[in-house]
């Protein structure tokens, strides 16, 4: 969402580059430079999507400048951020006006705009709304006596309380020994609430593509709140997003060569902007990762890294950004992506599954080499030599086609949460 005229000649200078980028795209070059055609096309159709979301965000924007209006309805506590702001916009008003009329410095509403007024109390949202006469109504319910999971035809047992409570996820920590349910249920409603919150979007709401099987509904539910609120809380300390390109895709698995090359890499997609975490698998469920959107078009990916394995680490990385790459409309209708990495039959996962293979080694090259069929460690390093990636990840593509039992002290048991300890430490 654009919120000021600085943010709009921003966008505006973004939708440029990117129709350039789209002019001058030549694909066959691109291809003989030795970029995989999969890639190629994939940054071809990203440049297309990342225009179509510029000029959507800046439509929006004039939109709202010429929809001046004294009365709005909303429909619950996190749309009323977003309501103030877009009635700044009508009204013409800059950042710095709302805080003079206010009394406040203009930091302070860049801040509150940039929450969506998430930190503000409810003094502070009537007195921002009597500064831009704009009334407010609707109806809004606030509590946990409900529970926000009814939604979901779920009940208490559904979910993982326990482990959820071990991992820390609750604040403060259950005393499970004396917690009767209705403190459990307290406690689960303001834990999913913080993350509707953290996103200011219905995102836990809306459609997912994953192996939800009844019986683990609830796990998956509570394991992508977790997911967005550490993102979110991540997100804040990041530089604006940067799109990586075909060049940025071969330097990062280049990384994959260095003993501390899964550290590497989340810098490297931080430093791009991309919100980057690490949630604890749960029981009953059996995820790798999932990629989402936040509330500020933020891309994240969240992993769980319940194969402590090179080669699954770096898949499962370069399978995320796929998504990223390839099906940022599906993500910015707030559709999250979670995943079982390499299992599903769906067309979105076999195209980020074909993303994840092409950015290690070209399809081309990996058909016209006998490596793919061989147990010989020595053919598997060479092979990875050549192509500036670590055995691991050679070795992980011959295992998928060829069976798991081959080439097990090549795939790095036992070398991501090391190299990432830091990370996994700090959050």
């Amino acid at each position: 969402m654009i919120k000021n005229e600085a943010q709009l000649t921003t966008a505006i200078k973004a939708l440029h580059k990117y129709e350039s980028a789209i002019e001058n795209f030549d694909l066959l070059k691109e291809i003989e430079s030795g970029v995989s055609p999969i890639i190629a096309k994939a940054q071809l159709e990203s440049y297309k999507s990342q225009a179509s979301t510029l000029h959507e965000q800046i439509a929006d924007f004039k939109n709202q400048k010429a929809d001046d209006k004294n009365s709005i309805e909303i429909n619950g506590v996190t749309a009323i951020g977003p309501a103030l702001v877009r009635s700044r916009i009508s009204r013409g008003w800059t950042q710095k006006f709302l805080a003079d009329q206010l009394n406040l410095k203009e930091q302070q509403i860049q801040r509150y705009e940039k929450e969506s007024y998430r930190a503000a109390s409810l003094v502070r949202l009537a007195e921002v709304a009597n500064a831009l006469n704009v009334d407010l109504h609707g109806a809004l319910e606030i509590g946990a006596s409900k529970g926000n999971y009814a939604d979901f035809g779920l009940d208490l047992d559904d979910f993982p309380i326990s482990e959820m409570n071990k991992l820390g996820w609750f604040e403060p920590k259950l005393n499970l020994r004396k917690c009767k349910p209705d403190d459990r249920v307290a406690a689960l409603s303001r834990f999913l609430s913080n993350a509707q919150l953290d996103t200011s979007a219905s995102v836990l709401h809306k459609r997912t593509i994953g192996p939800e099987r009844g019986t683990s509904k609830g796990a998956f539910l509570v394991w992508r709140a977790e997911a967005i609120k550490q993102a979110s809380r991540l997100s804040q300390k990041l530089p604006q997003y940067s799109e990586l390109n075909a060049k940025d895709f071969k330097q990062l698995t280049k990384l994959s060569i260095y003993e501390d090359g899964p550290k590497r890499a989340v810098q490297q997609l931080r430093d791009h902007g991309i919100a980057v975490v690490f949630v604890e698998r749960l029981p009953k469920t059996c995820l790798d990762g999932g990629a989402f959107l936040l509330g500020d078009g933020r891309p994240a990916i969240a992993m769980t890294l319940r194969h402590d394995r090179l080669d699954n680490f770096w898949f499962v990385l370069l399978h995320e950004l796929g998504h990223i790459k390839l099906h940022w409309k599906y993500l910015k209708d707030g559709n999250f992506v979670e995943e079982n990495v390499g299992e599903s039959d769906s067309e979105t996962e076999r195209e980020a599954d074909s993303f994840a293979a092409n950015a290690i080694v070209s399809d081309e090259h990996w058909e016209n080499s006998f490596v793919r069929f061989t147990s010989d460690a020595e053919a598997v390093i060479r092979f990875a030599h050549k192509h500036s990636v670590h055995p691991a990840l050679i070795a992980g593509k011959i295992r998928k086609e060829n069976g798991y039992h081959l080439l097990s002290k090549l795939i790095g048991q036992g070398e991501v949460k090391k190299s990432l300890k830091n990370y996994l430490q700090s959050g």
